[in-house]
């Protein structure tokens, strides 16, 4: 399902002053995340390695911490660093997201547990970005509205 390629809307919002807008994701082709139904964090750059899915539910939904989740999805789209980082923690180890959540959700990642400092926002059905802002590998929790 993440092999399928599809003409999205690239757009990026911010929540706050000082966030800063992300740069797509690059990938040879063929191999970008998505699109999903899920809100998809990728242990690689370019919807790559292990992946952990997230599906909230209606109205604002949100992961305090993220610690306690963990990449578990192996194989997806068939590439050689698949299984790169499966059991391990989310929390300080993402370097893509890609918000496929068609619930329709915005999605935030923030740098603090507890959904503070610095976020990143992505818009739903964005093609998979690198995180910004200071939060490449340094994300603690999530939240979704």
């Amino acid at each position: 399902m993440f092999k399928k390629t599809g003409a999205l809307a690239l757009t990026a919002a911010a929540l706050a002053s000082g966030t800063m807008l992300a740069e797509p994701a690059s990938a040879a082709p063929g191999t970008v995340a998505g699109p999903c139904s899920y809100v998809c964090f990728y242990y690689h750059s370019g919807g790559q390695g292990a992946t952990m899915l997230w599906n909230p539910g209606a109205g604002w939904q949100g992961i305090r911490d993220l610690k306690s989740s963990t990449f578990g999805n192996c194989n997806i789209n068939n590439n050689a660093s698949a299984c790169d980082g499966v059991g391990d923690s989310v929390k300080n180890n993402t370097a893509t997201v890609y918000n496929g959540d068609f619930g329709g959700h915005t999605v935030a990642v923030w740098y603090n547990s507890d959904y503070g400092g610095n976020h990143y926002t992505i818009l739903n059905g964005d093609t998979p970005y690198q995180l910004g802002n200071g939060l490449y590998n340094q994300d603690a929790s999530a939240s979704a509205w």
